[in-house]
């Protein structure tokens, strides 16, 4: 797998969705945002609140997510979650293999460490007996294979469960205290916070709290006002901030509010991120505060609905002065003035993912075989051939200056390919870590995330430009620029759409500093 290549200062985001364009404009201009130094109470100007109040979810809601804030966050199982409880950490801990482990082949000891680390999550503790399997697995590993697997898996699992005098341990807490430069903006999507989890639990002492400081003061500097940080996992953030006791993690979770805000779900709830968001909640003590604010409004205002009958499409691009989507296994034009479908394109065999426009010319991307293909936009005859080999799980592709930025599914993030040298291929920063669909607005990118329920603009440096909530949720399944406007696909309702931003001051968003 790829190489995942006390002062705190907040960064002034204007409230996590910068100020858009009109229709009339070339591009959208959005303030960068500046450091400035932070209030005393970084949740004084916190003018929008839940959009559900989520006291409705705690109490009405059956789900397993609700019964986990109730007992984990609440302290306040009621009768009927324990069976719900039980049966998920059954599920959880069911198909282990006869050594103690899960899994299998080069995934066996990542998979092992994910039962673990949930199952502990779910209460369970060295009297289960898959648990105390486990750790027996663990402690029979080579030394020098269980010292590794100490440092950013295993570790905190053990801590948690009570065990410090685990062989190794004291060693891999030493060696993350001693090497932050080996943690610390580099590794997998998890890398960082396992390391910060590690540290937090960790028997206090000099190296393990500068270590410590040093992790977090990362964060707090770099997490940018949609919650991101590059590739890394922004609810994996969140939760090791919301059970670090350290003032620095206040900091990085006021920051993560505005995604916090619009990851809201129907019920009141926040899904699979239930928990880490109502202990972030409870870390802040916000709860009473923001369910007293006005609700958090939309960031985006539909300026031309073009409905598409029975078009069911997915991804977007606009070339030749037409939107363009996948459906039905053809490229479909779409008129931008009236919606109508102008022609239908055959595609060439193999899986296509997504269309784009590339080299003049409109383009797709195929999973099987990895590679783009410029097709002719009258007949569909493949143009020319680029292999995506190299990538893992090719998802969205977009090309400024004769460069493709694509997103991977699998290594996460963003890469960025020169076409005419397909094996020369290097990592490119977002400033969101789920890259599912790009397209190019001029010598910017937008992104629909696939990690959080957001779209956002980088530029070619991965810095922040833009962002705002999916404008259909988890049905906004295109993005496109005609060089003027911002548009996107609505896979629910089957509708393109012309977007601007809300039409309202800085000094209403969510969050202004």
């Amino acid at each position: 797998m790829r190489r995942w290549a006390a002062t705190t200062v907040l960064l002034l985001a204007a409230a996590g969705f910068g100020q858009g364009s009109d229709a009339g404009s070339r591009t959208l201009a959005i303030p960068l945002g500046e450091h400035v130094e932070r209030a005393e109470d970084p949740l004084a100007a916190q003018r929008y609140g839940f959009r559900v109040d989520p006291l409705t979810f705690v109490s009405a809601a059956e789900s397993l997510p609700a019964a986990q804030v109730r007992a984990f966050a609440l302290k306040a199982a009621r009768l009927r979650d324990v069976p719900l409880l039980a049966r998920q950490l059954d599920q959880l801990l069911a198909g282990q293999n006869a050594d103690g482990s899960y899994g299998a082949g080069e995934e066996l000891l990542s998979t092992t460490h994910s039962k673990l680390a949930e199952a502990v999550a779910l209460g369970a503790d060295l009297d289960r007996p898959e648990v105390a399997k486990l750790v027996a697995f663990v402690r029979a590993l080579p030394a020098e294979k269980r010292a590794t697997e100490l440092h950013f898996h295993f570790g905190a699992s053990l801590l948690r469960l009570g065990i410090k005098d685990f062989p190794g341990l004291a060693e891999a807490i030493a060696w993350v205290a001693d090497h932050p430069d080996q943690w610390i903006g580099t590794g997998c999507p998890w890398t960082p916070t396992l390391a910060i989890e590690l540290l937090a639990l960790a028997p206090p002492g000099p190296a393990v709290s500068a270590a410590l400081d040093k992790g977090l003061i990362w964060l707090d500097q770099n997490v940018n006002g949609a919650g991101c940080l590059s590739y890394w996992d922004p609810w994996a953030i969140m939760a090791v901030a919301s059970q670090v006791d350290h003032p620095v993690a206040t900091s990085i979770l006021v920051r993560q509010l505005p995604m916090l805000l619009r990851a809201q779900e129907a019920d009141g709830g926040w899904g699979k991120h239930s928990l880490t968001v109502w202990r972030a909640l409870s870390a802040l003590g916000c709860l009473d505060r923001l369910r007293g604010r006005p609700p958090v409004p939309a960031d985006w205002e539909v300026v031309r609905s073009l409905p598409v009958g029975e078009l069911d499409g997915f991804s977007l691009v606009y070339g030749a002065g037409e939107l363009w989507t996948l459906a039905n296994g053809q490229a479909v034009a779409v008129s931008p003035r009236t919606g109508a479908v102008v022609r239908k394109v055959p595609l060439p065999a193999g899986e296509s993912f997504a269309l784009t426009w590339f080299d003049g010319s409109l383009a797709v991307v195929q999973t099987k075989p990895k590679r783009l293909l410029k097709l002719d936009a009258e007949t569909g005859a493949v143009l020319r051939t680029v292999s995506l080999e190299k990538m893992a799980s090719p998802l969205g592709v977009a090309e400024i200056n004769h460069r493709l930025y694509a997103g991977d599914g699998w290594l996460v993030g963003g890469w960025t390919i020169d076409p005419r040298r397909p094996k020369l291929i290097n990592p490119q920063s977002l400033a969101a870590p789920g890259p599912l669909l790009l397209t190019a607005a001029d010598s910017l990118l937008w992104q629909v995330d696939f990690w959080t329920p957001s779209i956002v603009c980088s530029d070619l440096s991965g810095r922040l430009k833009a962002w705002g909530e999916k404008p259909f949720g988890e049905a906004t399944a295109g993005l496109a620029w005609d060089g003027e406007r911002l548009w996107a696909l609505d896979g629910r309702t089957r509708r393109i759409c012309a977007l601007r931003a809300a039409n309202r001051p800085i000094s209403d968003q969510d969050l202004s500093f």
